[in-house]
């Protein structure tokens, strides 16, 4: 049980950043940014953290840029036209690109300990980022199921043309949902800097990938209109599991690069198949 608590607390950072890319997700569009959005939001909280000592202030200022970034996202898709992959992943190479620039390409440490330590407590004998992460669960189940803008975001992934003629602004739901998805980003950053106790430009390449895996396999639709938080939760911990399986069993790192990529043609497939279904 304590093994299986240790999985889940790792893939905690993880299941919020999927959470974000989820509400993208159901709204027909992706955000390829999610993993160069968290390795700048750890180095620039970093350097705050390290110059000022205040946690309180670094962390104000990630969430800012983090709106910021999700604003610039939304910018490039509703007003410029472009492709939501095409100007996300230009996003995420942009600030990875500029963090790495900032330090040089070192890692930024130093940070409080009292910050360090926070990652490492327990509430009733549960990790606490564990514990952060159901409670973002929580809050994002109930923005999308119970809300109207929830009900909106399943409309405008679902039909944009009918939303239009419903009078909905399906350009401000898409903005939202970027600045949504960077926020979520930006809380999974502060989860990683505080467990590792580094910030590092090269951090989690992949991430946005995994999110959109996890989200798949938990029964969003990559055609949008159809998504399931919960379902979202279960993929990543599944997928952290079957990762954990791997390194256990000591199957090398590209082979396990190998796997993650089968998954994610997997889902898609099963993703496909069933939208031609219905």
């Amino acid at each position: 049980f304590k093994n299986v608590l240790n999985i889940f607390e790792q893939a905690a950072y993880y299941m919020v950043c999927a959470m974000g890319m989820t509400f993208v997700l159901i709204s027909k569009e992706v955000d390829l940014s999610v993993g160069g959005v968290l390795a700048a939001l750890t180095v620039l909280g970093g350097f705050i953290m390290k110059n000022t000592g205040s946690v309180s202030s670094a962390i104000l200022i990630m969430l800012g840029m983090a709106s910021v970034f999700g604003l610039f996202n939304g910018f490039c898709v509703v007003i410029l036209k472009l492709p939501s992959f095409i100007a996300t992943i230009a996003t995420g190479y942009i600030v990875r690109g500029l963090a790495g620039y900032y330090t040089d390409g070192a890692a930024v440490s130093g940070f409080p300990s009292a910050f360090t330590k926070f990652a490492w407590q327990k509430v009733l004998g549960i990790p606490v980022l564990l514990v952060i992460a159901l409670i973002m669960l929580a809050i994002t189940v109930y923005i999308l199921n119970f809300t109207t803008f929830g009900r909106t975001v399943f409309a405008c992934g679902a039909n944009k043309k009918a939303t239009k003629l419903m009078g909905i602004r399906d350009n401000m739901v898409c903005i939202a949902v970027f600045v949504l998805s960077a926020v979520c980003t930006c809380v999974g950053a502060i989860m990683v800097m505080s467990r590792s106790g580094v910030a590092r430009f090269s951090t989690l390449p992949n991430l946005q990938m995994q999110c959109i895996a996890a989200a798949v396999i938990g029964g969003t639709s990559l055609t949008g209109g159809k998504g399931n938080l919960v379902g979202t939760a279960v993929g990543v911990l599944l997928f952290s599991l079957v990762q954990s399986g791997l390194n256990a069993m000591g199957v090398l790192s590209f082979w396990q690069e190998i796997f993650t990529g089968a998954i994610i043609i997997l889902a898609t497939v099963l993703d496909s198949a069933k939208t031609r279904s219905n």
